[in-house]
């Protein structure tokens, strides 16, 4: 009875243990998370992030959103630290402290990028244990400093943090309206131009192209309005350098976006529109690589990226990005529910078109869409998840993505479900592309507007053993799709088999759109300005690069892993150069697949040395090529 009542007299002293954890939790989330968003925005501002920070990378509401994150992470954590503080005997606080203390060290030096995960918990380790001790010294002291000063001053910089990021935003608004008030007159009857990217999307998956499952209805209908480019070939096999050449014209040997973000000096197509009086937005799913931090938004206005849902906003954080995926695959759901659908591009594209009708002296617009249902793992919604897939297959309870299992490993059963998938999702993406259209015409803005559809890479779907991309330049990896449609300037109906390279879109939209004089872009128009010039009859290098992965983490199947490639693409060749010298070399009329390696043939080789004549004249100097195209 006596020990009862001697606990009962305890229990109001362990819950006042207990409100001081809490207090601790709130104010350590707060600072960690304070710091953490100051890190992430400024090494990226600065341009010291490192390759995974440039990837995953943030914007300035990162300000408010790690703290408010990291503050209901760490009050989590401190709600079952507190729970046992409770009812131990034990004070837990100068422990709790030093957890806290682990948690925000941890976070802080993992968000550099620049040390390995073990260093940063083993560092963190260090530090939580500096910081319990110090608790441990003088628990009620050190407590009071953090009830008095600490908690009032982290939360009062993370509200006001918070309230500076949204003024700021409201003075980007204002300063988007200010600044196409001060563009310079468009030329009259300047076409709108609108520029759709279907990420990782390969041309062989279209029904407009001959693939026998309808995976794309509407770019079947708008090409018989419009020149279909049934040989066109991306600059690499994966997003950044592809995209970087979409919008500056020039290769990757060029640019050198592929290891690096796209650097400013060189010359953008929205920056190029903008100058000649256009209003120019960006809407991107793809939060990877076309985005600020990767340097693709130059030059645009208005751009819409990050933090469109919640899950986006979480994954942004340190403690967020490393615990989503995991977490969600013990729940059994493989879905990236931090993804942009297509339906949400639409719709933010469509209200900021709304807005700016509302609020400008009406101008041509130049908006850049990126649509990334189909990049893996795909999972799109219904009903277009059962459309080539039995019910149940693909809604997101199993994994359906084996970019990383090695030739051999993956079931048949198994790579057919992700072909379904894909297949699926490009249909969704497809109905999504004829419903914008759709609310183009009913806005009376489609018969004005220069509509060209690509995609900036393919996919392997097992054809070599392997799945996912970037790791070849084969052609299932490198031919996309490519329409061009603007009735009054462009063949209708035309489907050119020349291969043709993404690097001269830039020249193309500045052809068509009448604005060719002075145009900075490398390459010439892909020639469909009129019906005097046949469709893509100007023979120029159809060329592809990619680059090894830094710190070379890659698969050691993929062909990237042994070297650096270049690919040319030629009406009957399909040629590849490894840096260590291993090429080979196809013959498209007679081998779609791929399959037969002719280098070491008697025609082959000669081949091969033209070929690496013309590698050698296309790259020998890539930095002078480079700086032809810099702005002045």
């Amino acid at each position: 009875m006596l020990a009862y009542s001697m606990e009962l007299n305890l229990f109001p002293k362990r819950l006042a243990r207990s409100e001081d954890i809490l207090k601790l939790s709130l104010c350590f989330g707060l600072a960690t998370g304070l710091c953490e968003g100051a890190i992430l925005l400024g090494l990226q501002e600065a341009s010291l992030a490192a390759w995974p920070m440039i990837r995953d990378g943030v914007a300035p509401p990162i300000l408010w959103i790690s703290p408010a994150f990291d503050a209901l992470l760490f009050l989590t954590f401190g709600a079952v630290w507190a729970s046992a503080a409770a009812f131990a005997r034990r004070d837990l606080r100068a422990w709790a402290a030093g957890f806290f203390g682990w948690m925000g060290s941890y976070s802080l030096l993992a968000s550099t990028g620049r040390l390995k995960e073990s260093a940063s918990i083993v560092l963190g380790l260090g530090m939580g244990a500096l910081v319990g001790r110090q608790f441990a010294r003088d628990t009620e002291k050190r407590l009071r400093i953090v009830r008095r000063a600490l908690l009032p001053i982290v939360t009062g910089l993370a509200l006001l943090l918070g309230a500076g990021v949204h003024q700021a935003e409201r003075e980007e608004r204002a300063s988007e309206e200010r600044l196409y008030e001060k563009l310079p007159a468009a030329v009259p009857g300047a076409p709108n131009v609108l520029l759709i990217v279907l990420d990782a999307v390969r041309a062989d998956h279209l029904s407009a192209q001959g693939y026998p499952r309808a995976t794309s209805p509407n770019i079947e209908r708008l090409a018989r309005e419009g020149t279909l480019y049934l040989s066109a070939y991306s600059t690499s096999s994966w997003s950044l350098p592809a995209h970087a050449s979409l919008i500056t014209g020039l290769f990757p040997f060029e640019h050198r976006a592929d290891l690096w973000p796209l650097r400013p000096e060189f010359v953008t197509l929205a920056e190029f529109l903008s100058a000649r009086g256009y209003m120019t937005a960006s809407f991107a799913a793809n939060t990877l690589w076309c985005t600020s931090a990767a340097g693709f938004t130059h030059g645009f206005a208005h751009h819409e990226e990050y933090f469109a849902n919640v899950p986006d906003m979480i994954s942004r954080t340190l403690f967020g990005r490393k615990a989503m995926k995991p977490a969600l695959a013990a729940a059994g759901e493989y879905r990236e529910l931090n993804r942009k659908t297509a339906a949400t591009v639409n719709q933010e594209m469509l209200a900021w078109l709304d807005q700016r009708q509302l609020q400008t002296v009406r101008r041509p617009f130049f908006v850049f869409l990126n649509y990334f249902d189909a990049h893996e793992p795909a999972f799109p919604p219904a009903p277009y998840d059962g459309i080539f897939a039995p019910a149940g297959q693909i809604n997101g309870r199993r994994p359906i993505d084996f970019k990383g299992s090695p030739p051999g490993s993956v079931p048949r059963e198994a790579a057919q479900a992700q072909v379904d998938a894909y297949d699926s999702a490009i249909a969704y993406m497809d109905a999504q592309l004829g419903a914008l259209w759709a609310e183009l015409e009913r806005r009376g803005l489609a018969g004005n507007t220069l509509l060209i559809v690509t995609s900036d890479h393919g996919e392997a779907l097992g054809e070599q053993g392997w799945f996912g991309h970037r790791g070849s330049l084969r052609a299932e990896l490198i031919h996309v799709p490519l329409l061009v449609r603007l009735p009054w300037r462009v063949p209708a109906g035309a489907r050119p088999e020349t291969p043709v390279s993404l690097q001269r879109v830039a020249a193309t939209i500045a052809d068509v759109a009448g604005l060719e004089s002075g145009a900075p872009f490398a390459g010439s128009s892909l020639a469909v300005a009129s019906g005097a010039r046949g469709a893509g009859e100007l023979i120029e290098p159809v060329l592809a690069e990619v680059r090894g992965i830094p710190g070379g983490k890659m698969p050691e199947y993929w062909p990237l892993a042994q070297g650096d490639l270049r690919a040319l693409v030629t009406q009957r060749w399909h040629f590849i150069e490894r840096n260590d010298g291993h090429v080979e070399l196809y013959d498209r009329t007679g081998d779609p697949r791929l399959e037969r390696n002719l280098a070491g043939t008697m025609e082959g080789r000669a081949v091969v040395e033209e070929f690496r004549r013309q590698l050698a004249r296309l790259g020998g100097t890539p930095v002078a090529d480079a700086a032809q195209h810099a702005k002045k």
